[in-house]
């Protein structure tokens, strides 16, 4: 399959995880120095992370 953002791969690839991986969050992020960003975030019951948020490094994990 070819995508044409990485946003549309990283749902695909979460919607893999919700089926095969027991976990309740699961994300996609991009991480600089200061920054994370989630691209794509998958909550199974407690929402933990959401999609289009930047963090502080320091606070994502």
């Amino acid at each position: 399959m070819i995508y044409s953002n990485l946003e549309e791969s990283g749902s695909y690839i979460l919607n893999l995880v919700e089926k095969f991986i027991n976990v309740n969050t699961f994300c996609i992020t991009s991480i600089n120095q200061s920054n994370s960003y989630f691209i794509s975030v998958f909550n199974r019951t407690e929402t933990i992370a959401s999609s289009g948020v930047t963090l502080s490094v320091y606070d994502a994990y």
